[in-house]
This record gives structure tokens, C-alpha cells and sequence, in this order.
């Protein structure tokens, strides 16, 4: 997500054609202004994030001569970031599932056929789509009742303990693939826009930001 931020930013933001210390405030204003006229504020709030996060990093790793970063005097929007505090119940769920045709007993053969058994991996564990759409079957540990991821949000690797749900689900997603195989065979945007179309369609809107009983899955 912030590689593509990244390359759109490049590509459109009016700033970018400046030299890193002629940059003010007022040319991060402008670019906050005219994107929110294409985005909701807070997704202008979450590239405003990665803008921010460069110049703090020019300035301890570059030595950018800079004395601020901009970002650091440019105005949010009031209420945009709003907590993700809705948790899917029981008959959400339901719903959710059989709008995306899932069936235990069944063997995923497309993409779509992952969305069922994303939601109800990440009920179990909380873990995020990206986390779900890297690790390969090799990192499965069943003996060990873990998952092990390599690369997470933070950077870090870890392991994820599983329930006997998540033991169940991650095996039937396990079985005849390749140890190097990938257990969702799906990139996170791709998962991503599945999950919402399923969610359009279990009639669980905008609201329903975190498919998880975990108000922050995402």
C-alpha cells in the first residue's frame, strides 16, 4: 500500500516536482485539499501518514536539512479516523459466509473460493489480509499448533498461535499442495477486494471495515 502511495504520489502530487528542503507546509496543504476531493479524509490521512513517515526518515538517515517536518504543521480532519469498533456477530458471520458460497466440506478451486475460509481464519487468530496471503505451507506447524509469519506490518517476523478452528481450517487449505505453495494463493488487494464484494453482497456495508470479531484486524 504505501509503494502504490508512493508511486501516486510521484506521478501526481504537485510537491514532488520541489527540492525535499524548499518544501512547506502550505505545499502539503494544497495536496491535502485537492485529494480529498477524489478520496474520504481518511484515507487522505493514511497517505499523509507515509508522506510524513519519508521526511522523518530523510531527516535521521538522510541529514535533510530540514528543521521541520511539514506534515508536522498541516491540519487533520475532524472525525475521519474513526475507531473500528464494530465486531461481526454470529448471523453476520452467517451471512458473510453464504454470500461467499462457503462449504466445509469443500476444496477451495478459485480465488473467490478463499474468501470463506479468510474470515474465519482471521476470527481465529486476528490476523491481518497480508499476513494471510504470504505465508506458504511450509510454514504451517500443526504438531506446534503455529503459524510462522516472515514478514509482518511492523516488520518483524512471528508466530501465530492457533486454535483447533484455525488448526481445522489451515489444514483443509494445507492439503495436497507443495510445501512452497502458498496457503492462500492470493495477493492481500486481491483478497481485499473479494472480502468486499461478499460483504456488499451479505448486505454488511462500509461499516463492516473489520471482518473479525477483533475490532482491529485490519
Amino acid at each position: 500500500n504505501e509503494a502504490t502511495t508512493v508511486k501516486r504520489l510521484i506521478r501526481d502530487a504537485l510537491f514532488m516536482d520541489i527540492r525535499i528542503d524548499r518544501i512547506k507546509p502550505e505545499d502539503i496543504r494544497d495536496w491535502r485539499d485537492a485529494r480529498v476531493r477524489e478520496v474520504k479524509p481518511a484515507t487522505v490521512h493514511r497517505e499523509l501518514n507515509t508522506i510524513s513517515a519519508v521526511f522523518t526518515h530523510a531527516m535521521k538517515e538522510w541529514s535533510a536539512p530540514l528543521q521541520v517536518n511539514p506534515c508536522h504543521l498541516v491540519t487533520r480532519f475532524k472525525n475521519a479516523d474513526k475507531p473500528r469498533n464494530k465486531m461481526w456477530s454470529d448471523d453476520d458471520v452467517k451471512a458473510f459466509l453464504d454470500a461467499a458460497g462457503w462449504r466445509e466440506s469443500d476444496d477451495p478451486k478459485t480465488g473467490r473460493d478463499y474468501v470463506g475460509w479468510a474470515l474465519l481464519i482471521a476470527l481465529e487468530t486476528a490476523m491481518r489480509i497480508g499476513e494471510m496471503c504470504r505465508p506458504t505451507v511450509s510454514d504451517f506447524y500443526p504438531e506446534q499448533q503455529r503459524l510462522h509469519l516472515s514478514k509482518t506490518k511492523n516488520g518483524d517476523a512471528r508466530d501465530v498461535p492457533l486454535s483447533k478452528k484455525a488448526l481445522g481450517y489451515i489444514s483443509h487449505l494445507c492439503k495436497d499442495k507443495k510445501p512452497t505453495d502458498k496457503i492462500i494463493p492470493l495477493t492481500a488487494d486481491t483478497l481485499g477486494e473479494y472480502m468486499f464484494d461478499v460483504r456488499q453482497k451479505a448486505g454488511r456495508p462500509a461499516q463492516f471495515d473489520c471482518p473479525a470479531r477483533h475490532p482491529a484486524w485490519l
